[in-house]
């Protein structure tokens, strides 16, 4: 009898070991599905997507998605906390949010065409709170609010999938948890190396034909030199380069936009103003301002059609342009 009672028991071992082996199998298939073709969840005109804010453990990113006569962009503002410091005893620690903000164009744009059809691979369905590890849902990225025209969805991002580039998120409306691409939201995510705007224009360099030039109250008028890309001549002598000015125009659309300034106390003076165009029309423009910043360092930011707002530039390319204004302009 206690040999049969000993077989039952391995047998009842194995049955226990045998069903947990199945639930984990099982969990871990359900978790790698293959993804199918994307679905949209939406589908809205992007210019009905109005904002979108994106709340995760240590940073707030708000999207305001904006037009104007250019065209599309966004005002995206970064709020970020500090990490808790060591602080004295019995001192209380006071965490002050550090915001940033910058345009972005062709960021906007994605996250505008990302967001008007929000696109999911699968449907996973509602899960009980004891399985929300599996998706991370314990710990979730964050909470993404985003409106529409016809109204807001909000959505709570768990973990990346097996092999990443998408993520688990739950409806909040719905509870339904869904595996959604993933490219509007990691460019939330990481919106302040993935959406600022560092071009200062929308335009090709080699759709401009004409170039005109105003500094220290002097204006003069450039055209591409027909054959040689980079050449630039004296209108009043299209035939002939003048090397100089050629130079100083490569340096001038080597320019990129390092951060952003909304506004100052008092509008700048530019100390030279450039204005693009093709053989039929005006492209855009260029303000390059020499001005204070803290401890009276001397900065460089410009504004041009693209920009919107003013925007700091590298400051030894900027130099380099004020220095050989004065053989350009004359």
């Amino acid at each position: 009898m206690k040999r049969a009672s000993g077989i039952w028991v391995h047998v009842g071992l194995l049955a226990v070991a045998g069903a947990l082996a199945w639930s984990m199998s099982a969990r871990k298939i359900e978790t790698n599905l293959p993804n199918g073709p994307a679905v949209d969840l939406w589908h809205v005109e992007p210019e009905q997507v109005r904002s979108a804010v994106l709340d995760s453990v240590d940073k707030r990113v708000s999207v305001d998605l904006k037009h104007d006569g250019i065209g599309g962009y966004a005002v995206v503002t970064v709020d970020t906390l500090p990490k808790p410091g060591v602080a004295d005893a019995g001192a209380v620690d006071k965490q002050t949010p550090q915001s940033k903000r910058f345009i972005a164009v062709d960021g906007a744009e994605k996250v505008r065409q990302g967001l008007a059809r929000f696109k999911v691979l699968r449907t996973i369905g509602k899960i009980d709170s004891n399985r929300a590890s599996e998706f991370g849902f314990d710990k979730p990225e964050g909470t993404l609010r985003i409106v529409l025209a016809q109204g807001p969805r909000t959505f709570t991002i768990g973990a990346s999938t097996p092999g990443g580039g998408n993520y688990y998120v739950r409806d909040e409306t719905t509870g339904l948890v869904q595996v959604a691409v993933g490219d509007p939201i990691a460019l939330l995510l990481y919106a302040e190396s993935r959406m600022i705007e560092h071009e200062l224009h929308g335009f090709k360099t080699d759709d401009v034909k004409r170039i005109a030039i105003q500094a220290g109250g002097k204006k003069r008028q450039l055209t591409r030199l027909e054959g040689k890309t980079n050449g630039w001549a004296d209108a009043t002598s299209a035939s002939k380069e003048d090397e100089t000015a050629s130079n100083w125009v490569n340096k001038l659309t080597q320019l990129r936009i390092s951060s952003y300034e909304e506004k100052f106390q008092s509008t700048p003076t530019p100390i030279v103003r450039v204005e693009f165009g093709d053989t039929k029309s005006n492209l855009g423009f260029v303000e390059v301002f020499k001005v204070q910043g803290p401890s009276d360092a001397v900065r460089y930011v410009v504004r041009s059609e693209r920009t919107r707002w003013f925007a700091e530039v590298i400051k030894s390319q900027a130099e380099q342009l004020e220095r050989d204004i004065t053989l350009v302009a004359k």
